[in-house]
């Protein structure tokens, strides 16, 4: 029952976040964070994935907190007695495998805005094939970044 307990006090905050999540999916859309991850020496996917990571781990963060003020710490309730600091946190996501969806998330969100500026275009009577839409060029080398980053 500890467990349930501590599964619905994470699941609360992870709704609370929705909004966050949801800036940082408009800013992928918008090519916003491509520019931020861009300056930050990153792939855009894994720049995403990290900033998705960062909002899980500060709701582990306050989780923590919220079982240590009722005096359930190191009960089955307590789900993130040992995240640790952000960097260590982020690393055990990525060699989980676990950050992996946020990254084919971001690439998704990309097409559909390339997809969207296309058909738009389209309507518009302007060029309908070859132009690759919102962040294109940026694209391109965040995959060859990617492949050599990841290696």
């Amino acid at each position: 029952m500890a467990h349930l307990a501590g599964t619905a006090v994470f699941e609360i905050l992870n709704a609370a976040s929705t909004r966050r999540v949801a800036a940082l999916e408009g800013e992928a859309r918008s090519g916003r964070l491509a520019v931020r991850a861009e300056q930050a020496q990153w792939p855009a996917d894994q720049f995403f994935a990290m900033e998705v990571e960062r909002i899980e781990w500060e709701n582990g963060v306050r989780h923590r907190q919220i079982v240590t003020s009722v005096g359930m710490a190191g009960s089955g309730s307590d789900l993130f007695a040992v995240e640790g600091e952000f960097n260590a946190y982020y690393e055990r996501q990525v060699r989980s495998g676990h950050t992996h969806s946020y990254e084919f998330r971001y690439n998704l969100l990309r097409e559909e805005a390339a997809s969207e500026e296309r058909r738009r275009q389209a309507e518009e009577g302007g060029p309908s094939r070859g132009g690759r839409g919102h962040g294109s060029s940026s694209d391109s080398s965040r995959k060859r970044h990617h492949r050599s980053h990841r290696k």
